[in-house]
């Protein structure tokens, strides 16, 4: 069995669930709830942080190891590729089906790397996320500076980037409920795969007690007892697969959620910064009139237009009138 595989899982497991809701410490760490956000989100930086300080480590134990494995995984699909042509029919389908589940081990093993990747790439920008909020929690850089008056114009613009921040949130909102949909999924595919592994032991077992007890070809016996090493072999890495697939779901909606947290505060803030400038509000008497000058003149224009128009379909007429005589 991949023994390394399993050392990976082992530590990464700890890092499953919802850490952000119910974090479990030892020693004197402690929860703290009903504080202020900043006090909050302080106490969760510290805590993201220690995951993130234990899946660098398990990488830098475990990853080269891993990718020692997927290399020597494809030497042996290289190998295999090349034995095909030389062999004869009847042994091509053995090497076709262990071909076929090589393959499928490798590309497991591959995506066991990418999950454990995407991890680290979700941990790293939740600790980013956290530690910018706490550096500036009142969001001061993208806030409304203060002035002794403000243009009409501005305001619209205003309301127009509080718009656009409403429709992100929405956004994040629906990124949240696929990716709660992904986890669900994830979680009842590990248990059916609990099952088929369980299958498969049970399978592995009454062939071993078949084969001690009956007169086989021990060439068909070995391929036989090859491929259902392999299943089973491919089977645990699934089930050790989503052992990651798993966490890495959860803190991708705990990233979503770091995100929706902070976009709300923003807009908050935004709108309060809003309706504080509405009373100080210029209205520029020389503005208002270039905007009835624009009205006026885009009338006059379209009065110009129908006028036009008349004019042309009366000329028509005539023209269609005087034709008709002449052919009368």
């Amino acid at each position: 069995r991949i023994l390394l595989l399993l050392s990976v899982i082992s530590v990464f497991s700890i890092y499953g669930g919802s850490f952000f809701k119910i974090p479990t410490f030892s020693g004197d760490d402690r929860v703290i709830y009903g504080g202020s956000p900043v006090e909050e989100k302080e106490h969760i930086l510290e805590v993201t942080k220690k995951h993130l300080e234990g899946l660098v480590k398990a990488e830098a134990q475990a990853g080269p190891e891993l990718q020692k494995k997927v290399d020597s995984l494809n030497t042996d699909i290289v190998e295999l590729k090349k034995q095909l042509p030389k062999v004869s029919e009847d042994d091509k389908k053995f090497l076709n089906d262990k071909l076929g589940l090589l393959n499928e081990w490798y590309q497991t093993l591959v995506d066991t790397q990418l999950a454990h990747n995407q991890i680290l790439t979700s941990v790293k920008k939740i600790v980013e996320l956290l530690e910018s909020y706490i550096k500036q929690p009142d969001f001061n850089e993208v806030r409304i500076k203060e002035h002794a008056g403000y243009q009409f114009g501005d305001l619209l613009e205003w309301n127009q980037q509080a718009v656009s921040l409403e429709e992100g949130i929405k956004q994040l909102k629906t990124e949240k409920n696929s990716a709660e949909e992904t986890l669900a999924n994830l979680r009842k595919k590990s248990a059916d795969l609990g099952v088929q592994y369980k299958a498969k032991e049970k399978e592995q077992e009454e062939f071993v007690a078949k084969a001690q007890k009956e007169t086989l070809d021990k060439t068909a016996i070995q391929q036989q007892g090859q491929l259902l090493d392999l299943e089973k072999e491919l089977l645990q890495s699934r089930m050790n697969l989503l052992e990651l697939k798993i966490p890495e779901a959860n803190y991708n909606i705990q990233l979503v959620d770091t995100r929706i947290f902070l976009e709300e505060i923003k807009l908050g803030l935004f709108k309060k910064d809003i309706e504080k400038i509405s009373y100080k509000l210029i209205i520029d008497d020389s503005i208002l009139r270039e905007k009835e000058e624009a009205v006026q003149k885009k009338k006059q224009e379209e009065q110009a237009a129908q006028i036009g128009f008349t004019k042309k379909k009366a000329t028509l007429t005539k023209q269609r009138d005087a034709i008709k005589k002449e052919i009368e």
